[in-house]
């Protein structure tokens, strides 16, 4: 504590001094400072700082004291330095207290208010955030009408769609550019796949009169290259059986039976797909040219439908000619049948969407099998398939799994067209064409449910169906429980 010089009333005031001591002559040098100078400084330097460092066309600060006093103030009508203790808007609302109120009890917080507009002669809206600064006891805010707050926001609006509008644009163009890319790449795989298939079907029926092995290197795509390495396989086969003499007539029968059986879905079948997406390919060639969106949308979505059912029949194709030539391995292993059912379910919901089909599962978690979990996907797949082809739109299909002392037992319910019971005792031989039009005209070969049976028996079980015409179908599937057991 120190008394200042030339002080009359002899109070003391802290002060600061920093001393460094000589030790030669045992002097002591320093500096020192009162603190209360030191503050009323640090103020004076505040307060030019602010006052050079803001532009008052932008935003209004202000700077007050606790005691009424405008150290800066951005208004005509009160100066630097005037007393704005009673400034009350025009319902007599004091704007001080209440801004002091604000700053000495809360950590910052916004005002509204009215204030006389120096260029109307009237009182406008106002807000302020006031924060206090109770070491010095000053109030510091800023403060904007209304009007001008509005107009900031109806900018912002106004920049906001502009630039909504040029991203809206920019995602028209590139899905317009996406779907233009879609367009050349399905052209060049219609083309590819057109060659292909009916390359294939020309070495299949020059392999046939002559003969002779299809020639597997001529074929670029990999489905093509397996299934002609089948085919081989059931040609060689074939072709030995015609050596053999003796053959039963039960056995030729069956040949013969699969051999028109494979030229009917190679020939006439396996190519209609194709046949739908060059011809629909081209319609929507026009639709796009005429910008006719509608068609458009409508032939690709035709287009997406007659390749998944093209994509499927080569799949059960292949699958079934390598049942015949026992290229497929009957590989058990313990598995959780609701995971392993999982994906088949998911597959043909996604393809029964666009006939409103809800599907409903009661599929008991806890069962665990001994069984090949290819084909057993392979069997859910296709009986489900077969019960959307057959299922009306907004219709039911029901997927349940069971166990008892004996066996495991899987059922799918449909509420469809239903069947006779002719048609039913004929469902799993290949030498009888019992395959129908769906609900929405779905074709089909009928080697999906062949194949289920061929899947079936390998897992020395039993396969059977329950139907009704007019009343629907249940397709059922057992697996033995000793055949269960690792």
């Amino acid at each position: 504590m120190w008394t200042k010089p030339n002080s009359d009333n002899g109070v003391s005031h802290l002060k600061r001094a920093f001393l460094k001591r000589f030790e030669p002559y045992n002097w002591f040098l320093g500096l020192g400072e009162y603190q209360d100078d030191f503050k009323e400084d640090l103020k004076q330097e505040t307060l030019e700082w602010f006052r050079h460092s803001y532009d008052p066309k932008e935003w209004q600060l202000f700077i007050n004291d606790y005691d009424g006093k405008a150290l800066i103030i951005n208004s005509d009508q009160y100066k630097n330095g005037s007393n704005i203790k009673n400034i009350t808007d025009n319902k007599g609302f004091n704007i001080f207290e209440k801004e002091l109120d604000i700053a000495k009890n809360t950590d910052g917080d916004f005002l509204r208010y009215s204030w006389l507009d120096e260029n109307t002669g009237e009182y406008t809206p106002r807000v302020s955030y006031v924060k206090g600064y109770n070491q010095w006891e000053w109030m510091i805010g800023a403060s904007s009408s209304t009007a001008t707050i509005d107009m900031a926001i109806a900018q912002k609006e106004k920049e906001l769609i502009k630039d909504s509008f040029k991203r809206v644009t920019y995602l028209l163009l590139t899905m317009l550019g996406a779907s233009v890319l879609f367009f050349i790449i399905s052209q060049y795989i219609n083309k590819r796949i057109r060659y292909n298939f009916n390359s294939f079907i020309s070495e299949f029926e020059t392999a046939i009169s002559k003969h002779q092995m299809l020639k597997e290197d001529k074929f670029n795509l990999n489905e093509l290259k397996r299934l002609s390495s089948s085919t081989n396989k059931l040609l060689e086969k074939h072709l030995k059986s015609l050596d053999e003499l003796q053959l039963s007539e039960q056995k030729m029968r069956a040949l013969n039976s699969t051999k028109d059986k494979f030229f009917s879905i190679i020939a006439h079948d396996l190519r209609n797909p194709f046949n739908a997406l060059i011809t629909l390919s081209s319609f929507l060639v026009d639709a796009i040219d005429s910008n006719d969106k509608e068609e458009a949308k409508e032939l690709a979505s035709i287009i997406e439908t007659s390749s998944k059912q093209g994509f499927e029949l080569l799949v059960n194709l292949l699958e079934w000619s390598r049942t015949q030539t026992g290229a497929i391995k009957y590989n058990p292993n313990l598995i959780n049948l609701n995971r392993e059912l999982k994906n088949p379910i998911q597959i043909i919901e996604s393809i029964a969407e666009s006939k409103q089909i809800r599907f409903k599962h009661d599929i008991n978690k806890n069962i665990t099998a001994f069984a090949d979990p290819n084909m057993i996907r392979t069997i859910v797949r296709n009986l489900l398939s077969n019960a959307v082809k057959f299922t009306p739109r907004v219709g039911i299909i029901s997927i349940e799994a069971n166990e008892n002392e004996t066996e495991i037992v899987i059922k799918i319910r449909d509420n469809g067209v239903g069947m006779s019971q002719e048609i039913i005792d004929d469902l799993f031989t290949i030498d009888v064409n019992t395959s129908a039009q769906g609900t929405e005209g779905e074709t089909g070969t009928g080697l999906g449910l062949i194949l289920c049976f061929e899947f079936v028996k390998k897992h020395k079980g039993r396969i059977w169906v329950e139907s009704e015409k007019g009343k629907g179908s249940c397709f059922s599937f057992s697996i033995p429980k000793e055949t269960t057991k690792p």
